[in-house]
């Protein structure tokens, strides 16, 4: 929150990091990937539609692919395998979730400075 930022005392130091690079998003995939059993998962093209996802957001899509997988699966973790499909239904829950969000944001943050400047 700029409001956070912008006022003296608040912090001594303000460290801004840019979103993950291709080659790290892909580790970032292949380090929460791992504790799963996978099958066919296209990293490339995960790697491509994640092109502004932080750590987190990346993170998140295993999470979910994982919960779809284990749903599928009845519940038993010795069936589950994240398949391609279950990350690809991940990404656009998480591409919906990340539209809504930033649409409420932006929403926000105008009524903001409309009330500090009107």
């Amino acid at each position: 929150d700029w409001a956070l930022t912008d006022r003296p005392g608040r912090f001594d130091v303000r460290l801004d990091f840019g979103y993950p690079d291709d080659k790290t998003r892909k580790s970032i995939f292949e380090k929460y990937l791992k504790p799963f059993k996978t099958k066919k998962i296209d990293l490339t093209g995960l790697v491509r539609k994640t092109e502004g996802y932080s750590g987190a957001y990346i993170h998140e899509a295993v999470q979910t692919a994982y919960m779809l997988s284990l749903e599928d699966s009845g519940y038993d973790d010795s069936k589950t395998t994240i398949t391609q499909a279950f990350m690809d239904e991940a990404m656009v829950g998480l591409t919906e979730m990340r539209e809504q969000l930033g649409k409420r944001v932006e929403g926000q943050s105008t009524k903001v400075v409309d009330e500090l400047y009107n």
